[in-house]
């Protein structure tokens, strides 16, 4: 069963604009450029799933229902949900059954593709949850499974297929792929799609020691063509951050961080992260349809704050994540970049700051401009904890040798939940911080004033109200908090 509705249209650029249900136990989601409510409803038949679907003007939206038994919504557990394979699939568990889920999976016009029979809930995903290194695309899943025997750990590239979207995921190999035998110390799937699947693959030791990117066939699971990033010669580490494909002339920009061998030594475990603290040495590589012409370019950025930093004795680093590559025009490129310290060369990153960097890649080479560095966070009052438990914009790795994973994987608990420029080009954030005690999580507008960084709060509730602030547009936002009391959830349009 499907409903209408529509809102009194109130123009997009006031903050007034805000939508209220009642929902019990609800949660929000944004997908395919769209933002979905869910959650219990209960009416004189009994209970049932609730979703709702609006668009990003909060003026027009659409829901639907799907009724689960005449059972007490305080009886289930919070609603999981994720968006694999393109459905919007939603996992529901009693608090009294933690062992079983019940599977209710749409797609986003909110057509009900399933609502399953009760299974046990550890089978959820079960072919992603215990994989570190997956990556879906449409009905395929690509999963990186290691084995060692008494020659080392060889690495295979798996590919799997969903059997029945009607079904609790279900999968059927469609081909496997043995990587190198010995000395791969990292392998990361980062794009696919129907014809091709590229990996980046760090090899430590041995005559192919190095940072490649493999080109491999899509349908027949071969490699098609492999791309060493550090060039002929060069012992330094060129590890992967980030990239652009261009699917009209299948033109591949890898770009990440460049290290001396002194800074990372993968092959003996060492690392020093000298010099780390006064700049960052970036490469990009720009591969053809061919993989034949390679253009490797290199930049180093230094670090320039825009206001003195708080005097320290400990000795730091600084690594910088290309958050996100967007190509602007013909070699054209902006990134969103973001910020860790760690200190005293230990594993532990913290987040400090974010900034923007457009680039330029032409045949004479390259050309960027890098914003200066605003913040840092390390001098903001309350935005950091010494509580280890308390992992908000904190990244922990055992070893150098996850190193390659510090660059392209995140927090569990993002500090930096948007970064943008107001009209004047001034940085602006809107960060996040939870109190571990409280449960309370608190979203701060961050800007730069007059007299230095300037902070209020625009959205505070408990954590399990799942408050979460979307960004629509680069001075728009939309906030969304459900209320377990009163059983209601909001939308709510601000400018930003």
């Amino acid at each position: 069963m499907r409903y209408y509705l529509y809102i009194l249209f109130i123009p997009f650029f006031l903050n007034a604009q805000s939508v209220k249900k009642n929902i019990l136990n609800a949660s929000s989601i944004s997908f395919r450029n769209s933002i979905y409510v869910f959650g219990l409803e209960s009416d004189k038949a009994g209970l049932n799933f609730k979703l709702y679907k609006t668009n990003i003007g909060l003026n027009k939206m659409d829901s639907a229902k799907t009724f689960l038994e005449k059972e007490k919504a305080e009886n289930y557990l919070d609603i999981s949900v994720d968006t694999l394979h393109g459905y919007l699939n939603f996992y529901l568990q009693k608090a009294n059954n933690k062992n079983q889920a019940v599977l209710i999976r749409y797609n986003d016009s909110l057509r009900l593709i399933v609502k399953s029979a009760p299974f046990e809930s550890n089978k959820i995903n079960s072919l992603t949850t215990f994989e570190n290194e997956i990556y879906t695309y449409r009905n395929s899943t690509y999963t990186i499974r290691a084995s060692e025997d008494s020659l080392g750990r060889q690495f295979f590239l798996n590919k799997y297929t969903v059997a029945d979207e009607k079904k609790v995921f279900e999968y059927k190999q469609t081909w496997q792929l043995p990587l190198e035998k010995r000395n791969i110390n990292t392998t990361h799937v980062f794009y696919a799609d129907n014809d091709f699947v590229f990996v980046y693959v760090n090899i430590i030791s041995g005559e192919k020691k190095g940072q490649w990117v493999l080109k491999i066939d899509a349908k027949a699971g071969t490699v098609l063509k492999g791309i060493k990033l550090n060039p002929k010669g060069d012992a330094r580490c060129f590890i992967y951050n980030a990239h652009h494909y261009d699917t009209k002339n299948k033109t591949l920009l890898v770009t990440g961080n460049a290290y001396t061998d002194e800074q990372i030594d993968f092959e003996n475990g060492k690392s020093t992260f000298k010099n780390l603290d006064k700049q960052n040495n970036y490469f990009f590589t720009v591969i053809d349809s061919t993989c034949e012409n390679i253009q490797r370019l290199e930049k180093t950025i230094p670090f320039v704050f825009a206001a003195n930093k708080s005097v320290t004795k400990e000795i730091f680093s600084y690594h910088v994540k290309v958050k996100e590559l967007n190509k602007t025009g013909n070699g054209e490129y902006k990134a969103a970049c973001s910020v860790y310290k760690s200190l005293n060369n230990q594993f532990t990153f913290l987040y400090e700051s974010s900034f923007n960097y457009t680039l330029s890649i032409s045949e004479e080479g390259l050309e960027l401009y890098a914003d200066k560095l605003h913040l840092p966070l390390s001098n903001l009052k309350g935005f950091t904890s010494s509580d280890p438990k308390d992992l908000t914009g904190k990244i922990e790795l055992a070893s150098v040798n996850e190193f390659d994973k510090f660059l392209y994987k995140w927090p569990v608990s993002d500090m930096e939940t948007h970064f943008g420029k107001d009209d004047l080009k001034n940085p602006k954030w809107i960060l996040s911080t939870s109190n571990l005690i409280s449960g309370l999580k608190t979203f701060h507008d961050v800007r730069i004033g007059l007299k230095g960084a300037e902070k209020k709060t625009i959205l505070e509730c408990s954590k399990y109200n799942h408050p979460i602030i979307y960004k629509v547009a680069d001075d728009k936002i939309i906030l969304f908090s459900g209320d377990k009391e009163t059983g209601a959830a909001s939308l709510q349009i601000k400018t930003w």
